[in-house]
């Protein structure tokens, strides 16, 4: 869940909307809007009354808006005084003038009084941190900002993905075959480059396997394709004498990837989040643990001779019964950069991206 601090200027990879169809393709609705509410006292903050319009101020890439200030000419900012605390952004954007198709979605982010900023998504805020405890006096906020960044490092190195939409371009190898398999998952492509050129591919031509997150209404969409992100090449075809209701190329090469090193490009947005657009819960409970234990043990202060992390119970004794359990525990040494647990390494393995998707030519 992203939070931003007061005064802080929203960046453009913090509080934003990406639009994406139901094919899973960026697009740039008509008009775009958002407000944003205190949720604590469940009021309006900005804009006073009704929607502030970002269709073309907040746009910074096909489908890509940010919350932004027409009255400033920057980012959105909390005020210094704004109140500590949840917050809601809603957007609405409508698609069609004509027919006034309009979605809404809401994205949850907390305001935190830290006086150091981040310009990016984290899965976890300062303020999520010091409620369980931490508090400046055993972690400053510099070290804590610290620590919850290398922590997020931590957890996308080992996952092979983040947990946050990122706006990147992808480029492929060519394999002779009709798909590009990726390994993170798919929000949604601005386009798509085959064979070494220079040309958008037409949409019409490819299909792509997105998970629609980032959307008000995600729909059915079986199976789950974020954990088998592609893009596949719509060919020319006709009846197949051979296969009932199948198909053969009108020509071996219709709607083949060439084979050669990065032949194939495509711009858009990646990252594994919920329907709802929010980093996993499971995520956020690891960066947590992690969080915590790393501050327990990097608190050796005047009079500490370092923190202690408990661990799950390996053997109880009682009334002279005795249990052993077939697991054990070991926390690490003060010194170490990073604590982990077996829960930790349990979601992490959960959550861990294939090294790399083999992908020979199909064969018709």
């Amino acid at each position: 869940m992203p939070y931003i601090c007061r005064s802080q200027i929203n960046s453009t990879e913090l509080l934003t909307l990406y639009a994406v169809d139901d094919d899973g393709i960026l697009y740039d609705p008509e008009t775009v809007e958002f407000r944003i509410w205190d949720r604590t006292g469940n009021v309006q903050v900005f804009p006073a009354t009704g929607y502030e319009d970002v269709t073309t101020v907040g746009r910074f890439g096909v489908g890509s808006f940010r919350a932004y200030d027409t009255g400033t000419s920057d980012g959105w900012a909390p005020a210094s005084g704004a109140t500590i605390g949840p917050y809601r952004i809603d957007w609405r954007f409508t698609d069609s003038v004509d027919e006034t198709i309009t979605r809404t979605w809401s994205q949850r982010f907390d305001v935190v009084d830290v006086g150091l900023e981040l310009g990016y998504w984290t899965y976890l805020s300062p303020s999520r941190v010091r409620a369980e405890g931490v508090d400046s006096g055993m972690l400053p906020d510099d070290r804590l900002l610290d620590l919850i960044v290398r922590a997020q490092q931590y957890i996308e190195r080992e996952c092979r993905q983040a947990f946050r939409p990122i706006r990147q371009t992808l480029k492929f190898d060519g394999n002779g075959g009709v798909m590009i398999p990726f390994s993170i998952p798919i929000i949604g492509v601005e386009a798509v480059y085959v064979n070494d050129s220079d040309t958008e591919l037409p949409t019409t031509s490819y299909a792509v396997y997105a998970y629609p997150s980032l959307k008000s209404d995600p729909g059915p969409r079986s199976p789950d394709s974020r954990r088998n992100p592609k893009i596949t090449m719509k060919t020319r075809a006709s009846a197949s004498p051979f296969r009932p209701g199948g198909v053969f190329l009108a020509s071996p090469l219709a709607g083949r990837l060439l084979p050669g090193p990065q032949m194939h490009q495509v711009p858009g947005v990646y990252g594994f989040l919920e329907a709802d657009g929010t980093t996993p819960k499971l995520i956020e409970d690891a960066m947590l643990r992690v969080v915590l234990a790393t501050a327990v043990m990097m608190d050796i202060g005047p009079g500490n001779q370092g923190g202690s992390v408990s661990g799950p119970i390996t053997s109880e004794k009682t009334d002279q019964h005795e249990i052993s359990y077939g697991f054990s525990y070991t926390a690490g040494s003060s010194d170490s950069p990073l604590a982990t647990s077996p829960e930790v390494l349990e979601i992490l393995r959960r959550y861990r991206a294939p090294i790399g998707i083999a992908s020979p030519a199909s064969r018709f």
